[in-house]
């Protein structure tokens, strides 16, 4: 938001969702002029007993080099940002490199004077916030990197607020996995905490963007964000040479669980010292802690999917508790053990879930297993994973799966053909336009989870410029925020039908079917735009929150095969996200759906 000598007017929307959850928008302009300036969205929940402690100390005597808070503003100022006496909260700050040589940074924050008339006011002071942010400029001081391009804020995977902060606080700053000084695009995790140590907020990837020299060109010049149009990214696999690391596990304390008898008899004549652990479909957490427990202590684990034959749709639900339900019982059970603080290798094994190349029969079963280790890799970063899929038949390369290095960010590799495969997000052009549409005029579409954000915004596009008939399915009642978005939509033409059924419930899907056939005789296409979003990290996720986005992934999409299948369909429509490619810390829950989804959808 640029503001220059008059007044900006800048709005704030709170939209509450399903789940209990607000998201929010800040924006400027009205109509057709409207701009979102951020958004985002807020969980409230109850604060953890065990809210974190820093070692303070261990930190100090870490960072041993100095920088006055006098320096760090004069080098604020020198690459243009003026910081008024308000936002000069930086009382001191030490650099060093922590143990394994990464660099790091611990910062006294102290609230100034000019608002301590304002601290009872806040949570979180928005002075010390900013200053903790303004500390960063430590992890970069004496790089040759970027000089005199200021950085700024300009997004955060994850904030928790913990406790109320007081007026004096200590952040310790250090870069994000798989960030660093020569990136465009920086990542910082911050713990913000008090003179005890005790943690108060923890904010997760919080990245930066640089100015171009320069900084009184226009914001939106700087950041190069387009004013109109859209930027699409498509995730493909691309043939990666194999960067072999040391063999692994390069221990004897190997635990093989999953799989079919015959890859477990392969593995073990690889690694001839792994012993096997059988896990039952129904083991709860407690039940698959008594079983780890008595391994003895574990190096290594090498989970292999069940079975390698794809399963008949209905059962795709029904596999997820061999699956990714496993897996997360498994991750539960070995945190209540005291993993969580000991080096654990995981070598996650899936066979034909991915779509490497667009003639690949995927089998979307365990699918949804890549998303939950892609979150547990950035969530437990002492956790060394990899995540690999391979082809369902032929002789798996043990020999170079043993040299195969772990990924921080938890991507995974898939091989086919003797190639290593990884995935990346590549720029793509959507359609110009030129071919047929599949939509048609008073066409008849279905979109489950339509009250949601996604599935209004997609039914309003319909009825605006092809006068479709919709009929919205949800598992909520039709209450006054519901009845306001069809009176909404009414006015741009037919309203929405609503009716309340649970689509990841065959016979409730079904009779929403009859009733949508009984009205208008033909379906000519079915959307899902459910989701469910209940953000918690892996520590603080019971067993039936992961279910809930995971079920309106899973779940669903096989009941709409089921039930909708028997339609001769323009088309069938997902809503995909981001989550089933980047896989954030707190969101194990919803990746792992996404992943199912996307490979149920391929």
């Amino acid at each position: 938001i640029v503001a220059g000598a008059d007044a900006v007017e800048v709005h704030v929307e709170l939209l509450p969702e399903e789940d209990g959850a607000i998201s929010f928008e800040i924006y400027s302009g009205s109509g057709d002029a409207q701009q979102i300036h951020s958004q985002g969205q807020v969980a409230v929940g109850a604060a953890p007993a065990d809210r974190g402690v820093v070692d303070l100390n261990a930190l100090r005597a870490q960072c041993t080099s100095s920088v006055s808070a006098a320096e760090c503003y004069e080098a604020f100022s020198g690459v243009g940002i003026s910081y008024g006496p308000a936002h000069q909260g930086l009382a001191a700050l030490s650099c060093g490199a922590d143990e394994q040589g990464h660099r790091q940074v611990l910062a006294e924050l102290k609230l100034p004077s000019c608002v301590s008339a304002t601290a009872d006011q806040y949570v979180l002071h928005p002075s010390l916030l900013d200053s903790a942010l303004q500390a960063s400029v430590g992890l970069s001081l004496g790089s040759q990197a970027n000089q005199n391009r200021p950085l700024v804020p300009f997004a955060v995977d994850d904030v928790e607020v913990l406790g109320r902060c007081p007026r004096r606080l200590f952040a310790w700053l250090r870069w994000s996995a798989g960030s660093g000084e020569e990136s465009a695009v920086r990542k910082v995790d911050i713990d913000v905490c008090d003179e005890a140590g005790q943690v108060c907020v923890r904010l997760r990837g919080f990245s930066f963007r640089e100015f171009e020299t320069g900084v009184t060109q226009a914001a939106s010049e700087a950041f190069r964000i387009p004013q109109s149009g859209s930027m699409t990214f498509a995730p493909i696999w691309e043939v990666n040479g194999l960067v072999q690391a040391e063999g692994w596990p390069g221990s004897d304390r190997v635990v093989i669980v999953g799989g079919t008898a015959a890859r477990r008899a392969e593995v073990r004549r690889r690694w001839t010292a792994g012993t096997d652990m059988e896990i039952p479909a129904d083991a709860d957490i407690e039940a698959i802690r008594e079983l780890l427990q008595s391994q003895g202590a574990i190096d290594h684990i090498l989970w292999l999917a069940p079975g390698e034959t794809i399963v008949p749709d209905a059962e795709f639900v029904e596999e997820q508790a061999r699956g990714v339900l496993q897996c997360f019982r498994m991750i539960k059970a070995l945190l209540e053990l005291g993993y969580d603080k000991r080096t654990l290798g995981w070598t996650v094994i899936t066979t034909g879930s991915q779509a490497v190349r667009r003639d690949d029969d995927v089998n979307p079963s365990h699918a949804s297993v890549h998303g939950l280790f892609g979150t547990v890799a950035k969530e437990y970063a002492q956790w060394q994973i990899r995540l690999v899929d391979l082809p369902p038949d032929g002789t798996w390369p043990l020999a170079e799966l043993s040299g195969l290095p772990a990924d921080p960010e938890g991507n995974a590799w898939a091989y086919r053909e003797r190639q290593w495969y990884r995935q990346r997000l590549v720029p793509s052009r959507l359609s110009s336009g030129r071919s047929p549409s599949l939509y048609k005029q008073g066409g008849v579409y279905v979109v489950i989870g339509g009250a949601g954000g996604i599935g209004e915004a997609w039914s309003e596009y319909m009825i605006r410029s092809y006068q479709a008939r919709i009929v919205w399915i949800g598992r909520r009642k039709k209450d006054e925020a519901v009845q306001a978005k069809l009176d909404r939509l009414a006015a741009l033409g037919v309203e929405p039908a609503y009716i309340e059924a649970d689509a990841g419930d065959e016979a409730s899907l079904t009779r929403a079917y009859e009733t949508i056939k009984a009205r208008h005789g033909q379906i000519h296409g079915v959307v899902h735009s459910a989701l469910v979003l209940r953000d918690k990290s892996l520590a603080n996720m019971d067993e039936a929150t992961f279910v809930a986005a995971l079920s309106a992934k899973v779940d669903v999409s096989v009941r709409m095969a089921q039930v909708f299948g028997r339609e001769a369909l323009d088309f069938v429509l997902f809503f995909s996200s981001m989550q089933s490619f980047s896989r954030a810390a707190g969101q194990s829950n919803y990746a792992s759906g996404c992943n199912f989804a996307d490979a149920f959808a391929h």
